[in-house]
């Protein structure tokens, strides 16, 4: 391990300093937490491998089937998970019942969590109501959830732990000790429903919350801020990689492997003995306040369809070799199919999968985007958006900009949707492009009333899009705070999350022996930038650059270079920046070394943007 780990066993956290003591091992009947062994099952140690899984699916949002929510654990298990993270609400009873089923291990969690610190934009709430009058009424909605997730699902042997919530440290400064406070008294009443399963807090790399809890779940640059914590823990989200199918075919480690250095005989090092596994962010792609674009970070797209980085798993966990990728090519025919034929219930719980795939005329896929559309020509049924969906090339130079199509999109030659039923009988889909042959699909409905007449359902149902969030007084908002951190290198004590920790007693510095240091803030969110503020610890001479990243790889240059001179006496720079969506922003110091024995340090570095 490196010894910028090791100078961060301990960061300073803002505001109050931590609280509670590390707990011991946890131990049940059947496993064990501890913070020096890991995780345990049935007496035999074991690194769990997860993923965390929203329930919500293309067009149907949060009212999902039971078939749905089977499907999607059914997908994280064929490719060699054995662990799950309910993010970050109690999911529908049959989440941990079918986990019984297949054999997957479940954390469970509850909805106390928070986006941001607070402030002018709706989608930047606050884990905490900063209003004392609203503080009773949050805080019981949050108590009876957390008892109902409990009494729910404590019968179900795959529950191996109960979650607090995400990252609620996301908050006011002002309301963190009570975040602190409240997180406690819910661990108690944890406790109190059952006591045979530890009560979890997860997100806890920022605001001292990692020992409220009888295990830590670590985020992002908490995978390798908190090396041999001293906790029972495990890295409860890593990777964020933001593509569109099909994406790579890699698995995304990101922070995971960040202060290490796989090699042949040690290819996943950060795998210690004292942690008790990892869970990618995420399973499948989302809906998200913060743009469609945002919630594309998933192994499976928001239609249920693997990219790349799935076969990538089954491939190293189960050594499933991936398939044949589409080949480039026009396309000939199209080819309809679902995951299975008949609907068993017509009540709502069941769905049917169905995927229209562009082809060559020796049916292989082929990697071509053409407008399909579906279309139910007789029998019960509909799609999210009615009896006829059209499918359409995304195309992100398209008017919307990047945020592209999410329900309706045709992408690497292919595209799902979800059917479902509410009366029996035989339906017939088709599916026709120009100048291609129509295909046809022939589902039963096994379970439900007689048809009556026509289907009662439209033809074409339009959905009112969502409109943006009117922006702040001023037009901008201040993005960056506690959001995840990452630097070239650091001196101990001076890691890169001091740069927007809101504290200004610390700060970031890079090592004496970089020679090209920068410190990064990831906003997780895709933000059009258009200025940046950046606080030294000291007057110039300062001299940087500041750079954006949409993909966090390649790095464009957004305010001319600045070159203080000594005599500066300013410490804080106040940058507009060509107007630029980005996902990361850093700073990267120019000639750290001259007329310094020392690199300057960072106290600040905020970003300035609108959504």
């Amino acid at each position: 391990m490196s010894s910028v780990a090791e100078g961060n066993s301990t960061p300073r956290l803002r505001g109050e300093s931590r609280t509670g003591t590390a707990p011991g091992p946890y131990r049940c009947g059947l496993f064990t937490w501890s913070a020096e062994h890991g995780f345990s099952l049935n007496g035999t140690h074991r690194y769990l491998l997860g993923t965390n899984v929203h329930q919500d699916q293309a067009g149907w949002g949060d009212g999902v089937t039971n078939r749905s929510v089977r499907r999607d654990l059914d997908t994280v298990k064929a490719a060699g998970f054995d662990f799950v993270r309910g993010s970050h609400y109690p999911h529908d009873p049959v989440f941990t019942t079918h986990s019984d089923e297949i054999g997957l291990l479940v954390w469970s969690e509850c909805v106390f969590w928070g986006t941001g610190p607070g402030g002018t934009s709706p989608w930047s709430g606050g884990s905490y109501p900063v209003e004392e009058k609203h503080r009773p009424g949050f805080e019981a909605s949050v108590r009876s959830q957390l008892a109902e997730m409990i009494r729910i699902n404590r019968n179900s042997p795959s529950v191996i732990a109960w979650s607090m919530g995400n990252e609620a440290f996301f908050c006011d400064d002002a309301v963190l000790p009570e975040v602190r406070r409240f997180l406690s008294e819910l661990v108690e009443l944890s406790h109190e429903l059952d006591a045979t399963r530890p009560a979890a807090v997860g997100g806890v790399q920022r605001g001292g919350t990692d020992r409220i809890g009888d295990l830590a779940g670590y985020n992002g640059d908490g995978a390798w801020l908190f090396p041999d914590p001293g906790v029972p823990n495990l890295v409860s989200e890593y990777g964020s990689v933001i593509t569109d199918r099909p994406g790579p075919y890699a698995p995304g480690w990101g922070d995971l492997a960040k202060e290490y250095e796989p090699s042949g005989d040690t290819p996943f090092p950060w795998r210690q003995p004292w942690r008790s596994g990892e869970a990618v962010w995420c399973g499948f792609d989302h809906g998200s306040i913060a743009g469609r674009h945002f919630g594309s970070m998933g192994l499976v797209d928001y239609a249920r369809l693997p990219k790349r980085s799935w076969y990538w798993y089954r491939a190293h966990y189960r050594h499933i070799p991936p398939p044949a990728w589409p080949h480039p090519g026009e396309p000939a025919r199209l080819r309809l199919s679902a995951d299975r034929t008949v609907l068993e219930h017509a009540d709502g719980t069941d769905d049917i999968h169905v995927t229209v795939t562009l082809t060559d005329t020796a049916g292989h896929p082929v990697s071509a985007c053409a407008p399909v559309t579906l279309t139910i020509e007789h029998g019960p049924g509909e799609f999210a958006i009615g009896r006829r969906i059209r499918f359409a090339p995304d195309d992100p130079e398209a008017p919307g900009g990047p945020e592209g199509n999410a329900l309706c999109a045709l992408r690497d030659g292919a595209a799902a949707a979800f059917f479902r039923s509410y009366h029996a009988g035989t339906t017939l889909i088709r599916a026709t492009s120009e100048n291609l042959p129509d295909a046809v699909l022939e589902l039963r409905t096994a379970d439900g009333p007689p048809l009556d007449g026509p289907s009662p359902a439209p033809l074409d149902r339009h959905p009112t899009p969502p409109t943006a969030a009117a922006p702040p007084p001023g037009g901008r908002t201040v993005f960056g705070r506690d959001n995840p951190t990452g630097c070239s290198s650091h001196l101990p004590g001076r890691a890169s999350l001091h740069v927007n920790d809101g504290t200004p007693e610390t700060s970031w510095a890079p090592s004496p022996r970089d020679p090209a240091p920068w410190v990064a803030v990831d906003l997780e969110r895709l933000v059009t930038v258009s200025g940046v503020r950046v606080e030294f610890t000291e007057p110039g001479p300062h001299r940087f650059v500041v750079e954006a990243s949409r993909d966090r790889d390649t790095w464009t240059e957004i305010a001319a270079p600045v070159h203080a001179s000594p005599s500066d006496a300013s410490t804080r720079h106040d940058l507009e920046a060509t107007e630029t969506v980005a996902l990361q922003v850093r700073v990267r110091l120019l000639h750290p070394h001259d007329d310094a024995d020392e690199a300057p340090g960072i106290v600040a570095l905020s970003v300035l943007g609108r959504l």
